[in-house]
């Protein structure tokens, strides 16, 4: 679907850097318009350790502990291979399934959250969701995160300058 255009070869990196960004956008609007929807519907939070039920809140922690830890090594992995890759395009490729795969195991986390808040209405779990959020904005793709995360040669830096 993106060509190589060799009378203009930054259009594809462009175009690869705008997908990336443009998935990242979708999947933190739709975290965040599930939490606004929770929150609408919610009859009103409590703040309350001591009726926070232990075992949500633990699958809760782990989730999000295991997403984060997981999301990083397989993204750390996935950077690995495409390093090495020998186009340019093919390193983009890689770097934007590393990102996919980080940003959906935070995702998964995060929307467990947001119904555990629905069946308790205890805002502890809605205040992680939001943690996780944060982090989630974090991860957002940039010309500098890739060329530094991919190591890119100069060469290859010089396709970012649109």
């Amino acid at each position: 679907f993106m060509q190589y255009d060799p009378k203009n070869p930054n259009l594809l990196v462009k175009q690869k850097v705008g997908a990336m960004k443009v998935i990242h956008t979708a999947l933190l609007v739709g975290q965040i318009a599930f939490a606004v929807v929770m929150l609408l519907q919610s009859t009103g939070g409590e703040y309350s350790l001591e009726s926070l039920d232990t075992t949500y809140l633990s699958i809760v922690s782990v989730l999000t502990l295991s997403g984060y830890l997981l999301g990083r090594v397989l993204y750390k992995r996935q950077i690995e291979k495409a390093v090495i890759k020998p186009t340019l395009e093919l390193k983009l490729t890689g770097f934007q399934t590393g990102l996919v795969i980080r940003m959906a195991l935070m995702e998964g986390p995060c929307l467990v959250s947001m119904l555990y808040y629905s069946f308790t209405g205890n805002i502890v779990y809605l205040a992680i969701a939001g943690l996780i959020i944060a982090y989630f904005i974090s991860l957002r793709p940039s010309r500098e995160k890739i060329q530094n995360d991919l190591s890119l040669s100069d060469e290859e830096r010089t396709m970012f300058d649109w």
